[in-house]
């Protein structure tokens, strides 16, 4: 079965708008589908949930963006038994960039009505051993461990997607499809207020592609942030970890530490091309899995989305987790 899923609010609208145009191709296509609006009192997460839980073989077709794929992974329960295919219809469409998906609407669909599956990627998670100013609504067990696709970060970065989040500005800028600018604008702002840590990571898992034996802990001073990733691109383009690929069982680490706010704030622009790891206090590491202890909370996110703070998570790996037939 064929399960479309449409996030009717993402990018201003753009979602419900292209499935009305992909509409008729997928009918004229002959398969069974189904079609599945999300709500926000019913999201994708649980549309997920619902539909991959009966041990049945089932095909996603998601339709939103970046934050939309985040709660498909976190909703799916039968991997091997799922494929999914996905329309990124987003502000930041980072996913799309990182697996040079074809532009046109056309050429995705054509891709899903084969449902053969194309590629397996891996996919990330992060455990919370402690969290704090959870968002409402986020306070239960099952926000304890997430999934994501992109990437996890911890301080600055996730400051910032909190900050984009809750801007005023956020619903505009994504309806002119320039939802970007909000998650730089916070940057900006940030990079003279956000908080500093503390902090020591320990390499958790290694192998000779590893950059540290197992075990190795390293600490750092005045942590700007830490960002875990399984995909090269985030925040719409950013390559804090330009080596990084989700089909390698490996998640790459870049660092900030110890940097004068002046000085990251000329550095900063340099990440949009990956420019910033030749520069004294950016740090770029790879593993299977990092345990990060920081000496005080910082703000985690997963693939831009933003539920609490912690001072102790684990991220690590889920090697060829999710099956993809585009």
């Amino acid at each position: 079965m064929l399960h479309i899923i449409v996030n009717p609010s993402s990018s201003g609208g753009q979602s419900a708008r292209i499935w009305k145009e992909i509409k008729p191709i997928i009918t004229a296509g002959g398969c069974t589908f189904k079609i599945h609006l999300s709500t926000p009192d019913h999201g994708i997460e649980q549309i997920c949930e619902e539909i991959t839980s009966d041990g049945s073989e089932n095909t996603l077709f998601i339709l939103g963006g970046d934050g939309s794929m985040n709660e498909a992974v976190n909703g799916i329960r039968d991997f091997e038994k799922t494929r999914v295919g996905f329309l990124q219809v987003g502000s930041g469409n980072d996913l799309s960039r990182d697996m040079d998906l074809p532009g046109e609407h056309l050429r995705i669909v054509e891709a899903v009505l084969r449902n053969e599956v194309k590629r397996r990627c891996d996919v990330g998670e992060v455990i919370f051993h402690d969290r704090s100013s959870c968002l409402p609504g986020t306070e239960g067990e099952r926000y304890a461990r997430r999934l994501f696709n992109v990437g996890c970060g911890i301080g600055f970065d996730a400051e910032c997607c909190e900050a984009a989040a809750a801007s005023r500005f956020k619903a505009v800028l994504n309806a002119m499809r320039m939802g970007k600018l909000i998650y730089i604008a916070s940057a900006l702002r940030l990079i003279f207020t956000s908080s500093t840590a503390n902090c020591e990571i320990t390499f958790e898992e290694g192998d000779e592609n590893t950059s540290r034996p197992v075990g190795t802990k390293l600490s750092y001073k005045n942590l700007l942030f830490a960002s875990f990733m399984n995909h090269q691109y985030q925040g719409g383009g950013f390559q804090f970890c330009p080596h990084a690929s989700a089909d390698d069982a490996r998640l790459d680490l870049c660092t900030a530490s110890n940097i004068k706010r002046p000085q990251f704030f000329r550095i900063f622009p340099t990440a949009y091309a990956g420019g910033h790891l030749r520069y004294p206090g950016i740090t770029e590491e790879r593993s299977g899995a990092f345990t990060f202890r920081a000496n005080k909370p910082l703000w985690v996110q997963t693939d831009g989305e933003v539920f609490c703070q912690s001072s102790h998570i684990t991220v690590r790996l889920l090697p060829g987790k999710l099956q993809l037939v585009i």
